[in-house]
């Protein structure tokens, strides 16, 4: 079953697709011009007794037009079963919307980056075939201090402080944290700011005088 730590960090990518331009920069991948990104139905329809669900999918557009689909998986640990199923989100999505597709791997710690940044062989002899994953582990995060991109880009900000506990600038970061947490409100805030308190040492170190979400 699912664990909460992945299922937060899904919902940030699932509630703002845009998330994952500056990640994807960050990566040094080259984007297309683009005017918009959405999120796109994960399910990988495949003539198969097995179900497939990708944890977000999300689709760069330009003049109305979808012109990359981004396949966006979090793992927490490596799992063999991934780098078969892996491939099959990218070709059934690529094969779907006839558009490049990426496959962008957000891990929580290094050895677990490693893992997922081995290239898959997807054929046999030669020539083969390959998907080579772009992969995000907390060093490749961007580290958010000013309190208006935070604003501007919430879900960064929470990624910033998730992956960066501990970090020279932590006390700054939990500003730009909170500055974020504060333009969202309601719910939102409330489950983000509860899950960085319970995974992070710096939040314990810098605790608010308030909750961002309104609460006392």
């Amino acid at each position: 079953m699912p664990s909460a730590s992945h299922e937060v960090v899904i919902d940030l990518f699932q509630q703002q697709p845009a998330l994952v331009a500056p990640l994807l920069t960050e990566l040094g991948c080259p984007l297309p011009e683009y005017e918009s990104i959405t999120t796109v139905p994960g399910d990988a329809t495949v003539l198969a007794p097995t179900a497939y669900h990708a944890d977000a999918v999300v689709a760069f557009h330009r003049g109305g037009e979808r012109i990359l689909a981004v396949v966006v998986e979090v793992q927490l640990r490596p799992d063999p079963d991934k780098r078969w199923s892996w491939p099959v989100y990218v070709t059934s999505l690529r094969a779907r919307l006839h558009r490049p597709t990426l496959l962008l791997v957000v891990c929580p710690d290094a050895r677990t980056a490693r893992w997922a940044a081995k290239p898959i062989d997807l054929g046999y002899g030669n020539p083969s075939v390959g998907l080579c994953p772009l992969v995000l582990d907390p060093a490749g995060v961007p580290v958010v201090t000013n309190l208006e991109a935070a604003a501007d880009l919430p879900e960064l900000a929470v990624l910033s402080a998730l992956a960066h506990a501990q970090h020279p600038e932590h006390r700054e970061i939990w500003k730009a944290l909170l500055a974020a947490l504060g333009s969202l409100g309601g719910d939102r805030a409330a489950l983000y700011y509860d899950f960085i308190l319970s995974t992070t040492s710096s939040c314990r170190r810098c605790p608010p005088q308030r909750d961002p979400s309104g609460r006392h």
